[in-house]
């Protein structure tokens, strides 16, 4: 009971925290370069793109497509939130983990606007069936995880202050307490992408084929 009330009370304190906003600026940033990037792709690249899909597509519909491994689909969800998780124990992450936010935005719109770019609003359909998922859970994750690790990052560099050193102990075992929880949520992601999104992204080609 006592352990689930801390847990609420951290998060609490991180949606709170208004240096969070900063960091979805950050991501908001990423968003828009990936969409100027994107606009510097050539209409070849879109046509490659379009025949991988209609490739894919074809390999659903035979069910010859080669699913990803399980260790394959949780490095791709775990890869930027254990990114930051580790950048709050050093000093410099207090300015790689921007970096790290808006790097997430800028491939995820990257990735979004080639989409579009190739099938049009049928590509923004199977971007979201591709990657909506995904984004739900890491991104949120990301964000809570940088935050965390932002403020540590601060404190090695002397730039936050500790009153007691029995603050500084209840700080310490709090910092495992989300990183636990969005590894929860990650893993449980990483099943449901691996389970449910090809049958997903099968039955959106079928309706948009």
């Amino acid at each position: 009971m006592r352990l689930q009330k801390t847990e609420r009370s951290a998060l609490a304190h991180h949606l709170n925290d208004p240096q969070l906003l900063l960091l979805c600026l950050f991501v908001a940033a990423g968003v828009v370069a990936g969409y100027l990037a994107q606009k510097t792709v050539g209409t070849a690249s879109n046509a490659e793109l379009s025949v991988y899909l209609q490739q894919y597509a074809d390999a659903c519909a035979r069910d010859a497509f080669v699913p990803a491994s399980f260790l394959q689909v949780l490095a791709v969800y775990f890869r930027y939130p254990l990114v930051a998780f580790c950048l709050g124990f050093c000093t410099i992450g207090v300015y790689l983990l921007p970096v790290l936010c808006m790097v997430q935005g800028f491939f995820l719109s990257f990735s979004i606007c080639c989409f579009a770019a190739a099938l049009g609003r049928c590509g923004v359909y199977l971007a979201f069936a591709a990657l909506g998922l995904r984004t739900l859970i890491t991104l949120p994750c990301l964000l809570l995880l940088a935050l965390q690790a932002f403020n540590g990052a601060k404190a090695l560099r002397g730039t936050t202050r500790r009153r007691n050193t029995g603050k500084h102990s209840k700080v310490n075992q709090a910092y495992f307490i989300l990183p636990g929880i969005c590894s929860a949520a990650l893993l449980l992601g990483a099943v449901l992408d691996i389970t449910l999104l090809p049958h997903i992204f099968g039955w959106v080609l079928d309706k948009i084929a």
